[in-house]
């Protein structure tokens, strides 16, 4: 039945001589047994190990590990990039540069966290 066809069907099988990588991501990582590592709709192991909040689901943490207290993020923000540090225009980063900067942000922002 057409309906019960899912647009997140995964083929069986990867055919390595296809020419072109897939649009999904679908077997496209050949150097692991994870045909999905990559894909859409795939959650990105955490490299750090899981997010830490002061609530436990989504507070902002006021503590460090050993118990010390952050700085506030806006503080350490306005410390690093003050205007004077800001050029009012560089050759080298054009808005290109802005727009991939928001390509990979939401790519980031839209995938599927680990659990």
């Amino acid at each position: 039945d057409p309906l019960d066809v899912s647009c997140i069907d995964r083929p069986a099988a990867c055919d390595r001589n296809f020419p072109y990588r897939s649009i999904s991501g679908w077997c496209n990582d050949d150097e692991t047994a994870d045909r999905a590592l990559g894909s859409t709709m795939h959650p990105i192991r955490r490299f750090m190990g899981a997010a830490k909040y002061d609530d436990g689901i989504n507070t902002v943490r006021r503590r460090a590990a050993r118990g010390g207290v952050l700085p506030s993020t806006r503080d350490v923000s306005n410390k690093i990039f003050t205007e004077a540090s800001i050029p009012a225009f560089d050759a080298r980063h054009n808005n290109f540069l802005q727009q991939f900067g928001q390509w990979i942000a939401h790519d980031i922002v839209f995938t599927p966290t680990a659990v």
